[in-house]
């Protein structure tokens, strides 16, 4: 089976200073993680929100673990920063997934992006079809 990393992107560029705002965890990947690893995938869920990454420690990461498959959503708001980071991988062996509700608009957009990897997109919700 794959190994698989999940990421639920960054929305800003630096490192932001601790606040007490209110944060909602990436519910959708939790399902998606869940539901690979019951067809036996081996999957790491990487909150880059909530463990404050930047991209360039994203892309260290992804390097050091050098997964099958790596899983991304993508907001309008941070478009640009998903993009710079899967035309920054630079293994192209590693198969690309890019979900979330905001792709239904952004699917051409992301299929002409400047990367040698494989980039597969869901539309909307993909606890169900992404593992098979």
């Amino acid at each position: 089976m794959s190994s698989i990393l999940l990421i639920n992107s960054p929305l800003f560029r630096e490192k932001q200073a601790e606040d007490d705002e209110d944060y909602l965890p990436p519910i959708g990947l939790g399902y998606i993680a869940t539901n690979l690893r019951k067809v036996g995938h081996a999957v790491r869920l990487i909150d880059a929100v909530a463990d404050n990454r930047t991209i360039p420690g994203l892309l260290e990461m992804i390097r050091a673990t050098t997964p099958d498959v790596i899983g991304l959503n993508v907001f309008t708001t941070n478009y640009s920063l998903v993009r710079e980071l899967v035309e920054s991988i630079d293994d192209e062996a590693m198969r690309i997934l890019i979900g979330g509700l905001s792709t239904r608009t952004l699917y051409s957009d992301i299929f002409v992006w400047d990367s040698a990897n494989a980039i597969d997109v869901v539309c909307g919700d993909g606890e169900l079809i992404t593992p098979a």
